[in-house]
């Protein structure tokens, strides 16, 4: 990397830490650069327009424009690094000044944090067991009941199939978001229990996420714009008086629209796995139907 070397790395699973030296010279040229290029139209007291002295305005303006450039080459330097050890990181790295070197100072030590995606290993798809409850009347709601423990069989399946470390801080938003869910729909505080189970709820949708992302990513699995923009038209549908309002919303609001198209890319990878599972149909009575779907 140029004017720039890696002093220590520290690996903890997902996340990569790592301290640079960045050579200050190239640094202390760009500042001089800008404070002279300042000089010629700036304004300081006790001196003509464009005539005070560079000494002058490196104690004035130096340490801004010292910080803008260190931060500057320090993202290019986080670039490289980046790119060269072929990483991919889920958020925004953080970059940091150890400590505050003064201008004559030959290195700049830097601490540079990426948290990176885990890396999946899919296992075969082959052996995928599953049980389909009967219906014991056939009504809509049994059948509904019933496919949505098939989903939870084949994410449990999948779940037991695949360990890998997930990112912290996507847990924590998404735990952050269950909590500030419960506390609107249900009210009243959270426990320490309360939040135990929160946090595993999050972990394990954090997990599926990626999981299933994975496995359209290999399988390649995708969605076709068409797709997402005809099922906001099929909401729509559902109130006529507010067709354009719900088309629009979608439009306008990005997080709501990769909501949805969530949603739809896991249908999408929900039917490709399920039928790659042996799937037993199990007869039940209404009794039985009932227990099974709460033990599950």
């Amino acid at each position: 990397m140029n004017n720039s070397r890696i002093l220590d790395e520290r690996i903890d699973q997902l996340t990569h830490v790592y301290r640079l030296a960045l050579d200050a010279g190239p640094v202390n040229t760009e500042v001089d650069r800008q404070l002279s290029d300042m000089g010629r139209t700036a304004t300081v007291s006790g001196f003509r327009k464009g005539k005070a002295p560079l000494s002058v305005l490196r104690n004035r303006f130096g340490d801004r424009i010292r910080q803008s450039v260190v931060d500057r080459m320090a993202i290019e330097v986080a670039r490289q690094i980046i790119a060269e050890k072929v990483l991919q990181p889920i958020r925004r790295p953080e970059i940091s000044l150890i400590e505050q070197s003064p201008a004559n100072t030959a290195e700049l030590e830097l601490e540079l944090t990426v948290e990176v995606a885990p890396r999946v290993e899919l296992d075969s798809l082959e052996g995928l067991a599953l049980q389909r409850l009967a219906p014991p009347t056939g009504s809509t709601a049994e059948q509904e009941q019933a496919q949505i423990h098939l989903r939870r069989q084949l994410f449990d399946v999948l779940m037991a199939r695949h360990d890998f470390p997930v990112p912290g801080e996507m847990v924590e938003r998404e735990r952050t978001g269950i909590e500030a869910g419960y506390q609107r729909d249900i009210g009243g505080p959270v426990d320490a229990d309360l939040r135990v189970e929160f946090a595993r709820i999050a972990e394990r949708r954090i997990r599926l996420a990626i999981l299933l992302t994975e496995i359209g990513r290999v399988h390649n699995i995708h969605l076709d714009r068409d797709e997402v923009t005809a099922l906001i038209a099929a909401q729509a549908q559902d109130d006529d008086t507010q067709q354009a309002e719900l088309i629009d919303y979608y439009l306008d609001h990005p997080s709501a629209m990769a909501e949805l198209q969530s949603a739809l890319f896991e249908d999408r990878v929900v039917a490709f796995l399920l039928a790659h599972c042996d799937i037993e149909e199990v007869q039940l009575s209404a009794d039985g139907f009932s227990s099974a779907l709460d033990t599950a």
